[in-house]
C-alpha cells in the first residue's frame, strides 16, 4: 500500500513540474501551452508524456505549423500521412490521404493518438530502446538519420522538466 501511495505522489509531482514549467513559460502562447499539456497527459499512461509533448514542440511549434508538404506530414505531431492510412487499414488513395491529412490538421486528439501509436510501434520494434524509438519516429527504418531530431527532443524534455 505504501509503494502505491509513493508512486501516486511521484506522478503528481511530475505533473506539477510540467504544469508549472509550461504555465510560467513566455516562449509559448496559451494555445501552444494547451497543446503541450494535452500531449503530455495523453501519453502519460504509456510513460511517454514528456516525449509526446516535446515532439509537439519540435514538429509543429506546439500546434503553430500543422502542415509539412515535403513529407507529407500533418497535425500537431506531424504524422506521416502514408503511415496513418496504413495503420488505419485504409486503401492508399488520394481521397483517403486527403481525408486523413484534413483530420490530422483539425483533430488534435486524432493526431495525438496516431503519434502515440507510432511511438509504441517503434518502442516495440526497438525492444524498448527510447532513443531508437524517437529517432525512428522521425526517420523510420533509417533511424541513424534521426540523431539531430533526438537531440532536439531531449532538449525540449529537459526544458519541460524544468532542468
Amino acid at each position: 500500500m505504501k509503494s502505491l501511495l509513493l508512486l501516486a505522489l511521484m506522478i503528481l509531482s511530475l505533473q506539477a513540474n510540467i504544469y508549472e514549467t509550461v504555465s510560467d513559460s513566455r516562449d509559448f502562447n496559451e494555445k501552444q501551452k494547451l497543446v503541450i499539456l494535452n500531449s503530455y497527459n495523453y501519453a502519460l499512461y504509456e510513460d511517454l508524456g514528456y516525449t509526446l509533448a516535446a515532439i509537439a514542440i519540435v514538429e509543429s511549434s506546439a500546434g503553430e505549423i500543422r502542415v509539412n508538404i515535403s513529407d507529407p506530414s500533418f497535425g500537431i505531431h506531424h504524422n506521416l500521412v502514408s503511415s496513418v492510412v496504413n495503420r488505419l487499414g485504409m486503401t492508399d488513395t488520394c481521397y483517403n490521404r486527403n481525408k486523413v491529412a484534413s483530420r490530422l490538421v483539425t483533430d488534435d486528439d486524432f493526431s495525438r493518438e496516431q503519434a502515440l501509436q507510432e511511438l509504441l510501434f517503434w518502442r516495440k520494434y526497438h525492444s524498448n530502446n527510447w532513443r531508437l524509438m524517437v529517432m525512428s519516429y522521425n526517420a523510420g527504418h533509417k533511424y541513424q538519420n534521426g540523431q539531430h531530431y533526438l537531440n532536439k527532443v531531449i532538449y525540449w524534455i529537459s526544458v519541460l522538466k524544468g532542468n
